[in-house]
């Protein structure tokens, strides 16, 4: 029971809607409603600025996404219960009960559950595979955020991490993945097809082909 309430409440910890809470002070908007829809730190950057924008990263990446799994070490939890209580702040920023089920993409708070767990070997792989592979050489970092954390996975029975590290990298893309193909509960604004904006959603993050068509199609549908 002790266990369930850690969990739920770490739901609602990694709930803290950080960009949304920090852009309505900033600047008074609801980042639902401009730019990609995000409620993250991606889209807080695009919209409001840099050094703020970082400052939300950061927030969603250490404090929602290392510290409860660190603090569930240090309460001498399980390695099941700790990846248990990863996955749940990412549920909870992804689906936030105080923004009525709608959040950012989890990928900053994934990133920091792989902190909190020390999956450094799986850090550093995917560095390099969405850093250099996806950003410097193809530019598209979304196609390859996924397959560089799908590549974690593998990689963790590879080195023959404990199941619970391999049960959280799964629950980790998979949590991604499904928030990147629902995205935040919007009607789809380009009429695509369904295998089409399938696969635009898993390829590029959004339902068309073209960043600047996206953007502007998004601020058409939310002026």
């Amino acid at each position: 029971m002790e266990q369930l309430v850690v969990i739920i409440l770490a739901y609602l910890f990694g709930g803290i809607p950080t960009a949304y809470l920090a852009a309505r002070v900033q600047s008074g908007i609801d980042l639902r409603r401009h730019g990609t829809g995000n409620v993250g730190a991606s889209n807080y950057i695009r919209q409001i600025g840099l050094r703020s924008g970082l400052a939300v990263g950061l927030f969603d990446g250490f404090v929602k996404g290392t510290l409860p799994i660190v603090l569930a070490k240090l309460f001498g939890l399980s390695l099941g219960y700790q990846a248990a209580v990863g996955l749940a702040t990412v549920v909870g920023h992804n689906w936030s009960p105080y923004i009525r089920f709608t959040g950012g993409r989890g990928v900053a708070t994934a990133m920091g559950a792989y902190v909190g767990f020390g999956l450094w070997q799986q850090l550093l792989m995917g560095s390099v595979v969405v850093g250099v592979v996806g950003w410097l050489l193809l530019r598209n970092l979304a196609l390859w955020m996924i397959i560089g954390m799908t590549a974690t996975i593998p990689l963790s029975i590879w080195l023959r991490q404990p199941r619970e590290a391999t049960w959280l990298l799964t629950g980790l893309l998979l949590l991604v993945l499904i928030k990147r193909l629902t995205s935040n509960w919007e009607k789809p604004i380009a009429n695509s097809g369904h295998v089409r904006l399938f696969l635009y959603r898993l390829a590029y993050d959004r339902d068309v082909a073209r960043r600047d068509a996206w953007l502007s199609k998004k601020a058409e549908n939310t002026d």
